[in-house]
């Protein structure tokens, strides 16, 4: 071992030295941070999943109102989450595209 570093040449060394200097910076964060701050690659998978429960729970009340002919109430679903009601618009038109597609095959 000890020879095989004696036989190194300068330029193997400074790749070593260069390939540490980049590293460094990495592992000295890893070891630094705390599990909460925001920059910790530690994510809470929690915090994911109530993004998409709000979503889901969005759209299954929009549906309901529409189910049950609530039109004031889907108006104010689509005012307090405009991007959810975006969102939606635009999937829907995706699907009548998808079927005037399909239907101009057939």
């Amino acid at each position: 071992m000890i020879d095989f570093v004696r036989e190194l040449t300068v330029f193997q060394w400074l790749l070593i030295a260069g390939g540490l200097f980049l590293i460094f910076p990495i592992v000295k964060d890893f070891f630094t941070q705390k599990e909460g701050s925001p920059n910790s690659p530690i994510k809470n998978v929690e915090d994911s999943n109530a993004l998409t429960s709000t979503v889901h729970k969005w759209e299954v009340l929009y549906n309901a109102c529409s189910d049950m002919g609530l039109v004031d109430a889907q108006a104010k679903l689509e005012e307090v989450f405009p991007m959810f009601a975006k969102l939606r618009n635009f999937n829907a038109k995706k699907e009548l595209n998808k079927e005037q597609e399909q239907n101009s095959y057939e």
